[in-house]
């Protein structure tokens, strides 16, 4: 999976400079938009579980429901790579 958006944000940043603002849409449309939204919140997630001083993944509400579900398992150690990719 890593190396699919690697590749593929590879090309669009390739792109960027040519300010292909048509090709942009399209590649966006074809995507349905709705995965800026998902790929966003699993970041902020996960940043604030870096943050936290949470022993604990476990949620107690529906918020935390989802937020756990983008953070069971996530090794703190990582943050070095989510802070080096300038993910927001």
């Amino acid at each position: 999976m890593a190396n699919t958006l690697e590749s593929f944000f590879g090309l669009v940043r390739g792109q960027l400079p040519h300010e292909n603002i048509n090709w942009l849409r399209n590649i966006r449309a074809e995507l349905n938009e709705g995965w800026e939204d998902k790929v966003a919140g699993v970041a902020r997630d996960i940043r604030a579980f870096e943050r936290s001083s949470a022993s604990t993944t476990w949620p107690r509400n529906a918020r935390e429901r989802q937020a756990s579900r983008h953070t069971m398992g996530y090794h703190l150690q990582s943050i070095q790579t989510l802070d080096s990719n300038n993910i927001s």
